[in-house]
């Protein structure tokens, strides 16, 4: 289906501008200040206002009606609205083929995205769950938002907001799925490799050389076991070729591939140990209003089954 309705997974923490490595607790992040206070300060901050953001032409806004603050167990929930502006588009109803409606530059098409943030007590790791609708998403702009307004408040420190990883997950799909695609790719070339592509001399002008291998329709690579030794031994070699050598692919390289399990399909990096960034598809399940769009209770206690799980899986 076109506009089937997923749930994301993104971890949030804190840490010194400068230290890469250290993680601050949430509850007490900069010695005094829970970042579930702080967040309760940026939900006011909207006040029901449409936020811009002009580089990436995406608009913002926070529906306060259905926000959902459960103190104790730490999570807020609501709806973010977003959607995109800066451009003009005709609009025509798909049955009749008659025109509605012009829209113009200043004009946006406002969607409602759920989302869901967990923040423990006692640790240095959050959780942001995200709805994604189809193609259709809020992680860019609300990422940037949120850390531009945070960063307003706290010069010194950074809130770093990543795709959470899942190993476990990358396991069964790996076990159980199909390998539809497999891609390296190589930055940092050296003159050696540039010189070895006809390049002499070039070798700062290059920024990647990618190589993609894609299974016919229907079909999938048959590297299963190479992939499954590769993940129990990063230091073994799923691809053993000179030609390959010669152009950097020699270990100091990154490897993506695409897996199919059933209806779903996930892009599992090599390069990290096997790991992927999870993406669960909910379309089945969710309740849906006749405009398409979930039900918040319906998708609500869905994300909290999923937080749930993620908190057993990772004992916090």
């Amino acid at each position: 289906m076109p506009n089937e309705v997923k749930l994301e997974v993104y971890s949030v923490r804190i840490r010194r501008s400068r230290d890469v490595s250290n993680f601050l607790q949430l509850d007490s992040f900069d010695g005094d200040n829970d970042f579930l206070s702080f967040l309760q300060t940026y939900i006011q901050s909207f006040d029901h206002q449409i936020e811009l953001n002009e580089n990436q032409g995406k608009t913002l806004k926070l529906s306060s009606n259905s926000l959902r603050v459960l103190s104790e167990q730490r999570i807020i929930s609501g709806i973010i609205e977003s959607g995109d502006y800066g451009y003009e588009s005709d609009f025509y109803n798909t049955e009749s083929g008659e025109h509605r409606y012009r829209r113009e530059i200043e004009d946006t098409e406002i969607m409602p995205f759920y989302f869901l943030m967990y923040l423990p007590a006692d640790g240095d790791k959050g959780f942001v769950i995200l709805q994604r609708f189809g193609v259709h998403g809020i992680h860019g702009i609300f990422k940037t938002h949120l850390t531009e307004f945070f960063k307003g408040r706290y010069e010194n420190l950074m809130l770093d907001f990543d795709p959470f990883i899942s190993r476990g997950l990358a396991q069964a799909f790996i076990d159980n799925g199909n390998i539809r695609e497999f891609s390296l790719t190589r930055y940092n070339l050296s003159s050696d490799i540039a010189d070895n592509l006809g390049m002499r001399g070039h070798a700062e002008d290059i920024m990647s050389i990618s190589i993609s291998i894609k299974a016919k329709r229907n079909s999938s690579l048959p590297i299963g076991n190479k992939v499954r030794r590769f993940v129990e031994n990063p230091n073994a070699r799923i691809f053993t070729l000179r030609e390959l050598d010669s152009l950097g692919f020699n270990g100091d390289h990154k490897s993506k591939m695409k897996v199919q399990l059933g209806n779903d399909t996930r892009t599992i990096d090599l390069a990290d140990s096997g790991q992927i960034r999870p993406y669960y598809d909910i379309d089945n399940d969710v309740q849906k209003h006749p405009s398409g769009h979930p039900v918040f209770d319906s998708i609500n206690d869905i994300a909290k089954g999923l937080l749930n799980d993620l908190i057993i899986e990772l004992g916090i």
